[in-house]
């Protein structure tokens, strides 16, 4: 149900961009985000897409697809994705230079493997984080933030990427 949802409104969020294109407060982006979940670490790639309601308010959905694993002590695990909805809330700092932070909720599945037997788990949760968007040109820009992402148990999330406005 949920990753429906979630499917369903970063869909949506990608059909009505095109209702934005007039004024670049469409966006999408494509990065890296490390995620440090209470020491195991996992490389991640970061897609997302979103929109600016006004200067101050968007909306963006997110999905994190899992690049490896975490091993440790016989035991490996992995988180194969991630998918969100978050509200973004922006303070422009200058022109060209953008702060924000976003609050939101996200669904994880993960897996862990030991001694031939693996065990899948996902949960929802909420998730929080600020970052800084640096645009090079109309648009262009590049994006640096941090996450804090809690479905079950905690996990920091550091990332960079690039960002396309339409």
């Amino acid at each position: 149900m949920v990753r429906t949802l979630l499917c369903s409104t970063v869909a949506a969020i990608a059909v009505s961009a095109g209702a934005f294109a007039q004024d670049d407060s469409a966006y999408f982006n494509l990065g890296y985000t490390y995620l440090d979940a209470d020491g195991a670490n996992y490389n991640m790639a970061a897609l997302r897409a979103g929109a600016e309601v006004n200067e101050f308010f968007g909306v963006e959905g997110e999905l994190l697809v899992g690049l490896g694993s975490h091993s440790s002590g016989g035991m490996s695990s992995k988180v194969r994705y991630g998918a969100g909805l978050f509200g973004r809330f922006n303070a422009p700092a200058s022109d060209g230079f953008t702060l924000f932070a976003r609050l939101g909720i996200i669904y994880m599945d993960m897996e862990a493997c030991a001694g031939g037997i693996c065990m899948s788990d996902n949960d929802t949760g909420w998730a929080g984080g600020v970052g800084a968007e640096m645009r090079m040109d109309r648009y262009n820009a590049l994006r640096l933030e941090y996450t804090r992402y809690e479905p079950d148990g905690s996990a920091d999330g550091f990332g960079v990427s690039y960002v396309r406005r339409f």
